[in-house]
Formats: C-alpha cells, structure tokens, sequence
C-alpha cells in the first residue's frame, strides 16, 4: 500500500469485510524478464531483476522499522522489462558505448524504483537505508549513476549480497 492508497484505508476495511481475501505471492515463474538486468554496467558484475528485488525485499523484512510492513515489497511486475536491459543491450553499450539506451534506461529506473525507496519504504529511517551523507532524492540517483562496481551500488543502497 503506497502513500496515497493509505487515505482509502476505511474504504479496504469494508472491502476486507464483504469479499474474500487472497494473498497473491511474489511468482518469478510467470516473470519472462526476470532475467533481464538493471541498468547500471558495472565493471565487475551485473546485477539481474530478480536478484536485485530479492535483495530489497530482504531488506525491507529486516528493517527495524515497525511502519515497514511486508506490503512495502517489490514484487515481479513492479516494473516492465522497458526499465530493464537485456544481455545484448549491455554489450551494445559495451561495444558502441550507446549511452543513449543506457541514460533512459538509468532514468526510468531512478524515478521508479528509487523514487519508490526513497519516498514510500524508507521515507522515516533513510539514514538506515542510504546512509547519512545522501541528503536528497537527486544526490541518490547521482550517486548511483557513478557507480563503477556493483558494490558501490550494494554500498549506497545499504545492500548486503551474501557470496
């Protein structure tokens, strides 16, 4: 439930009461894209979509933070595979340096996902989830978008991949 959702929370209350209720589960079964990776080419790693919203997910369920609940997780379709590059996209960027594809690409995903992380999930721990020098949601995305290695990216998302 995001921000706005949460101003219709007696309107879901009445709805919970009349229907039944199911919980659809985060499935990468039917995720065709799962694969795919985010659009940032660090030098020694890639980073796939569906590592990437098990490390955030991770995260969010370990979080100290009582007002971070588990509807706060990314699932699957959060996004399209548009926001995402495929193998041959990063080596096209690789090979030609088509900064273009990569710029747009780094773009959509800032103003989704880190949007989505800066102002819904950690809106009220930030310093917990981006550390204290980040102060805005513009120093994230730069600071992301500078990022030669995967873990810096790790580093500034307070991301810890296990090996």
């Amino acid at each position: 439930m995001n921000t706005c959702d949460q101003n219709v929370f007696p309107l879901d209350t009445a709805f919970q009461r009349r229907w039944e209720k199911y919980k659809i589960k985060n499935n990468w079964d039917y995720c065709d894209f799962k694969n795919y990776y985010i659009p940032f080419n660090f030098s020694d790693e890639k980073i796939n979509w569906m590592e990437f919203v098990d490390l955030i997910n991770k995260k969010i369920l370990e979080s100290n933070n009582e007002i971070i609940q588990e509807d706060k997780q990314i699932g699957a379709f959060f996004v399209d595979k548009s926001y995402l590059m495929t193998e041959e996209e990063l080596f096209v960027v690789n090979k030609e340096l088509n900064e273009n594809i990569l710029l747009d690409k780094q773009d959509k995903f800032c103003y989704k996902i880190l949007d989505y992380l800066w102002n819904d999930v950690s809106k009220l721990n930030r310093h917990n989830w981006f550390g204290v020098d980040i102060r805005s949601f513009d120093q994230l995305c730069e600071k992301i978008r500078q990022c030669d290695e995967s873990w810096q990216f790790y580093q500034i998302l307070g991301l810890y991949k296990e090996e």
